[in-house]
């Protein structure tokens, strides 16, 4: 009777934590070898992404300070901030270990596809959309604006600074606030094009 009591405890499993079975590799009453997996359980309110750095950045992302930016088929999926940093860089790839937990109420789960942009360096200043930017002239980085009284085009060159997927900061771009910046058809315009704006219009 001890035996059987001491079998049967040791064929109940107890979850380690509170969570939600997202996988089941076996159904009730079926057969399995001791060590087999029967089932994954999740905590999805302690998820977290891994990544693995190029060791350029290693001295550059500070746990704790380092701020993740997540996007989900180009949508804001939320940002928090790096929560470890492996103390170490593989010698072989020369990456490093990043780890990240989610944000309350993002809109990722398990298994997704998601883009995380790191932020290294973040400053206030002047920018525009990056696709506003083109090589002119030799490959000099030039925007064009809109001269509204004269109904022009005006070609501006500018520097570039701290460059993301949608905008691009311009760090001589005092002059330009509040201009308006041809983004759309200017790979067809030269400086002293007339041009219509589309500000107002639907």
């Amino acid at each position: 009777m001890l035996i059987a009591k001491k079998n049967l405890a040791d064929s109940e499993v107890r979850a380690p934590f509170d969570g939600i079975i997202t996988v089941t590799d076996h159904e009730q009453n079926e057969y399995v070898s001791m060590g087999t997996p029967i089932m994954k359980i999740e905590d999805q309110s302690l998820l977290e992404v891994v990544c693995f750095i190029s060791s350029v950045y290693y001295n550059l992302i500070v746990p704790g300070k380092t701020r993740a930016n997540f996007r989900l088929d180009g949508k804001d999926a939320g940002s928090t901030v790096v929560t470890y940093r492996s103390p170490s860089v593989d010698p072989l790839s020369r990456t490093f270990k990043v780890k990240i937990l989610l944000p309350k109420n993002t809109p990722l789960v398990s298994g997704l596809l998601c883009d995380v942009n790191l932020l290294l360096e973040e400053r206030d200043g002047y920018g525009v959309p990056a696709d506003a930017i083109m090589a002119r002239d030799g490959g000099r980085e030039v925007i064009f604006v809109l001269e509204e009284k004269k109904g022009t085009a005006k070609m501006i060159e500018v520097n570039r600074g701290i460059t993301e997927p949608v905008y691009a900061e311009i760090r001589n771009g005092a002059p330009l606030k509040n201009a308006l910046v041809i983004v759309s058809g200017h790979t067809f315009v030269n400086d002293g094009d007339k041009v219509i704006s589309s500000r107002g219009r639907k």
